[in-house]
């Protein structure tokens, strides 16, 4: 199993999202295939035949609030601020809920604003 391992004296996270394909060797210069532990492995090469889920999701706001009701206030979203002498500090982390509020305060204020559109988006670079 692959876990999330954290940065020296930070808070372990107990959970596995993955493991290493045992079947196929690895190509050249590169690790194991990681594979989701919820896929079986006889759909590894076959994607077309993997079941359909038993999870009724209209849109991606949809996965957002089923993340939000299981894993509220776990970490979601995290930072390492720039430190004076050039080198990053601990992560700072936004939990699910933390999240959740924001949105919840940019809806609120896009709609009082009437600036709500069903094509709104908010474009940000990831650095």
């Amino acid at each position: 199993m692959v876990e999330a391992k954290p940065a020296p004296n930070a808070e372990r996270l107990p959970f596995n999202y993955g493991v290493f394909r045992s079947d196929k060797p690895a190509d050249p210069g590169y690790s194991r295939e990681l594979m989701n532990i919820n896929i079986d492995n006889a759909h590894y090469d076959n994607f077309e035949q993997l079941p359909e889920l038993n999870n009724p999701t209209n849109s991606i706001i949809d996965v957002f609030y089923k993340a939000v009701r299981e894993k509220g206030n776990r970490h979601f979203l995290g930072t390492r601020p720039l430190q004076a002498n050039g080198s990053f500090g601990p992560y700072e982390w936004m939990s699910y809920q933390d999240v959740f509020n924001i949105y919840e305060e940019i809806a609120k204020g896009s709609r009082e604003l009437n600036l709500f559109n069903p094509i709104l988006g908010i474009d940000e670079d990831n650095k």
